[in-house]
């Protein structure tokens, strides 16, 4: 796990990968996620599209997505409705978070992996086309939300189990979800 300064931004170090398919974007953003905390240990992108229960008809379902990680000794927090502020708060403490938003070339839904912001943009790994892709803050709230429109402003932070930052979560400690209820 590393920390990069750039001049005027700060960003996660988090490896990046293509997605394989059209529909396996939360399953190569989920292979980002894990490769960052498990210090580059490679996950196929094609077992986590199985663990996640990933489907071209169905895509991934966050059931799904919580399970997994939790199942893998993972603290979660999942989230509808959050604000730019509660995104900023967990990439400014070097925990990357997937996001579902709609694609600004082709409008659809599609998941990414934030890993750092500037005063203006946020800094997405795109699992479909761009490492370190620049979006306005602007442009990514009008985009914030699922090709549905029924999850708005939508994240998933992730962290492994021995990292977890209890001190420094304030009002999020509560919301992490820690085991199978």
């Amino acid at each position: 796990m590393s920390i990069l300064t750039v001049k005027t931004h700060s960003f996660v170090k988090v490896p990046f990968y293509m997605q394989k398919t059209g529909f396996t974007c939360w399953p190569a953003s989920a292979r980002m996620v894990l490769d960052f905390w498990e210090d580059n240990i490679s996950f196929p992108e094609k077992q986590l599209a199985e663990e996640l229960k990933t489907t071209s008809k169905d895509w991934t379902d966050n059931r799904h997505i919580i399970n997994f990680f939790i199942s893998a000794w993972y603290y979660v927090y999942n989230n509808k409705n959050s604000s730019l502020e509660d995104l900023l708060f967990f990439v400014w403490l070097w925990i990357p978070v997937v996001v579902n938003y709609r694609d600004i070339i082709w409008d659809y839904g599609h998941y990414g992996v934030v890993v750092g912001f500037t005063p203006v943009s946020l800094i997405l790994n795109d699992p479909y086309r761009w490492e370190l892709f620049k979006i306005s803050k602007e442009t990514f709230k009008k985009q914030w939300v699922s090709w549905s429109g029924k999850n708005v402003r939508w994240m998933t932070a992730v962290i492994k189990e021995k990292y977890f930052p209890y001190y420094m979560l304030g009002k999020y400690q509560k919301d992490f979800i820690c085991k199978l209820s």
